[in-house]
């Protein structure tokens, strides 16, 4: 997951692993529009899911443009496993 604020980065990813504990959600924080910013993520995306098969299962866009409620995050991880 990735998020610009990583205090609520934080707190979706902990509430997330708490309802699917067998599911591995790796987050990294990134402000979309920053380059320098762009480029820290591309150049840890390899780190991130280096012990993950080095794949990664679910992309979610929206870059602020809607704050998805925790209920809609679920059910786009159920329609993703």
């Amino acid at each position: 997951m990735i998020g610009r604020n990583n205090q609520t980065l934080t707190h979706l990813v902990d509430e997330l692993t708490k309802d699917y504990p067998d599911v591995p959600l790796l987050s990294h924080t990134c402000d979309l529009s920053s380059q320098a910013s762009q480029s820290l993520l591309l150049e840890g995306l390899g780190e991130m899911t280096q012990g993950h098969g080095n794949v990664i299962d679910t992309v979610i866009l929206n870059a602020g443009i809607n704050d998805f409620a925790y209920s809609r995050i679920k059910v786009m991880i159920r329609s993703n496993r």
